[in-house]
């Protein structure tokens, strides 16, 4: 046997040894960090200069609570005595609490919050990216997508829509640390714990956060392999915990958000549909939907804007968060609901749905990060896929977490699976194709940004993809009156009180309205519609300021037998209604001066 030389011994063993490269670093370096929080953040700059919209006039700029500072304190020490907007979401009242401390009313500081928000929030994307195994380049490509995706302006640009971006930074925080804690590590324990009861009291979406970790540990074989029992013990206890102290905090507050009083009616179209292969799949949702009607208040007349959508419509409305999530359009504030009803739509929308399942399944393991970016997008859906069915089915602002997954594999298809598929000669497509979506997203995201700069603008654009919507007309409405622009204001109210007869808030601009052109008489008609109208309780404000407004005009117009037939009905039917005091007392003076006259 000849003697094999030094070289032959050290060729052979390269070969039996495997290739591997070094390990990249597990983390962006801070330049790469820095870049994608500029890139977030820019664009929203111009934001600094909005003024308040939708929502925020409401849950912002009317809440007495958050005019006084010291209301801040009353938070922690008499919690359960309150009854504010966002009562269920703490760290965002402390949040806006923190807007008034530095910039007043004004809406340009609390602009500003959010915005960095939405920066650290695109960072922890791409650190989370890096954490589930996707490399360096396209964890910093799918930052760069999640920053300037246009589905995420309404979350970003709308104060009050803050809470959906809070969340979804402290759930990635959450899930940051817990894979630390997976390895049986207490502090990184405590922290992923910590930021998860952060994350559920800025919004009840982070109520998946769990199940988004499991999924980690299930399907990407480096955090199951680092899995100790100690850590999943920790991890779960802690959970648990805090889901059961979330859950009492819910049934103790009465659950607000999903009370028919307060304009949501969970489950109240589940009825089984009449296609058959559908039957099945929803008759336990006919069941809790019929236990529900029977232990609650009956429906409010004319509120099924609300409730347009039903939840065996789940499957045309995820399909097009799909397709919003992957080419970040169409965006507004107001969709019209009734194609998602149609054959067409759910036709449409299996084809959608089992193309992604196709495509994720056959990366299952081949690439099991783009699996399981697919599968985050999906999962993070859950939570928001009944209530947004009953009350607002296709905000746009539902889509900032799920985001997070869908920008993953985006970035993953684009800078990496596109040019293995297409082979050596045309291997350098994926970053063209990459940077061509990423100009997409930010063209659109500009255009969806501006959009919220004021009410009008808003509105107006809601209206092109919901021409039917009353509640659209009636907000472009209001917004027309505050700039004093009648003739459109009312242009825009007499259509929505056509769309919708029962929408008090168009009958009471209406009625501002008329005061405002000296039409008394039209005034008293717009007012007594709207309170001749049912109410939830979101709407008992807008029924005391009717009725201090209609009170004088009667009067006035000496028809105090009208004021006293308004009066008998809110007092039966609204007791709560703080206008009645001062009406009834402005009628009895009436009375009596007219007794007092010879």
């Amino acid at each position: 046997m000849t003697q094999k030389t030094k070289g032959e011994r050290l060729g052979k063993r390269g070969k039996n040894r495997k290739s591997v490269r070094p390990p990249a670093r597990a983390w962006l370096s801070p330049k790469f960090l820095l870049l994608l929080l500029l890139v977030a953040i820019v664009p929203y700059l111009r934001t600094l200069n909005f003024e308040h919209c939708y929502d925020d006039h409401s849950h912002v700029v009317r809440n007495a609570f958050l005019a006084d500072p010291s209301n801040l304190r009353r938070l922690f020490t008499q919690y359960f005595q309150l009854e504010v907007p966002d009562q269920t979401r703490p760290v965002l009242l402390i949040s806006h609490f923190l807007d008034r401390a530095i910039g007043g009313p004004s809406p340009g500081v609390a602009h500003l919050q959010s915005v960095l928000w939405h920066g650290l929030a695109t960072v922890l994307v791409a650190k989370l990216g890096r954490a589930v195994g996707l490399s360096a380049g396209v964890a910093l490509g799918a930052g760069l997508l999640f920053a300037v995706h246009p589905a995420l302006a309404e979350a970003v640009a709308g104060i009050s829509n803050r809470e959906d971006v809070l969340a979804t930074v402290f759930s990635l925080a959450a899930l940051l640390w817990a894979k630390r804690a997976l390895a049986g590590h207490v502090g990184a324990a405590v922290a992923a714990v910590g930021s998860f009861t952060v994350a559920l009291l800025s919004k009840e979406v982070a109520v998946i956060v769990p199940l988004l970790c499991a999924a980690l540990v299930l399907v990407l074989h480096d955090w199951r392999r680092a899995t100790r029992r100690r850590g999943v013990l920790m991890l779960a206890g802690g959970a648990g915990v805090v889901l059961a102290c979330w859950g009492a905090l819910q049934l103790h507050l009465g659950t607000p958000g999903l009370k028919r009083e307060a304009g949501a009616s969970p489950l109240r179209q589940a009825a089984v549909p009449r296609v058959g292969p559908m039957v099945a799949a929803t008759h336990a949702l006919a069941l809790a939907d019929a236990a529900y009607r029977a232990a609650r208040k009956p429906d409010v007349p004319g509120r099924h804007v609300h409730t347009a959508l039903g939840v065996h419509h789940a499957v045309p409305v995820e399909a097009f968060r799909s397709v919003q999530l992957a080419f970040g359009y169409p965006t507004s504030s107001e969709y019209d609901l009734g194609p998602f009803r149609s054959v067409w739509a759910w036709l449409g929308a299996v084809v959608v749905l089992f193309g992604v399942a196709f495509g994720a399944a056959r990366m299952r393991r081949s690439a099991p990060v783009a699996f399981v970016s697919v599968l985050f997008a999906f999962i993070a859906t859950l939570p928001v896929l009944v209530p947004p069915l009953l009350i607002n089915p296709l905000a746009d602002r539902f889509l900032y977490l799920p985001a997070v997954g869908a920008c993953w594999a985006l970035a993953y298809l684009t800078l990496e699976a596109l040019p293995r598929a297409a082979g050596r000669d045309v291997r350098d497509i994926g970053l063209p194709v990459f940077v061509v979506w990423l100009g997409m997203f930010l063209a659109l995201g500009v255009s969806s940004v501006q959009r919220w700069r004021d009410d009008v603008a808003l509105f107006s654009h809601a209206l092109r993809w919901a021409p039917n919507s009353a509640r659209a007309h009636q907000n472009l409405g209001a917004a027309l009156l505050d700039r004093s622009q009648f003739a459109e204001a009312q242009k825009s109210l007499l259509e929505a009180v056509r769309l919708d007869p029962t929408l008090i808030a168009a009958h009471y601009n209406l009625g501002s309205l008329s005061e405002r052109l000296n039409r008394r008489t039209a005034a008293v008609d717009h007012y007594l519609a709207g309170l001749s109208q049912p109410s939830i309780a979101g709407e008992l404000g807008l029924r005391e300021r009717m009725l201090r407004r209609l009170a004088p005009l009667l009067l006035r117009d000496r028809r105090a037998s009208d004021l006293e037939r308004v009066l008998a009905r809110e007092r039966k039917d609204y007791p709560a209604n703080g206008a009645i005091g001062a009406a009834a007392e402005a009628l009895a003076a009436a009375s009596s001066a007219k007794k007092g006259r010879p």
